[in-house]
């Protein structure tokens, strides 16, 4: 599991710069950012 979360976080991270929505992409990192423990390290 943590290797798919590992890919659908640049995956995100990708799809909030394209849309050019800053809020949105602010907003699913900090949901991922909790999901994810802090040895990924996504911020």
């Amino acid at each position: 599991m943590g290797e798919t979360k590992t890919l659908l976080t640049p995956r995100l991270r990708m799809k909030g710069v394209t849309t050019g929505s800053l809020s949105v992409e602010a907003h699913e990192g900090r949901i991922f950012a909790l999901n994810t423990p802090p040895e990924h390290g996504f911020f």
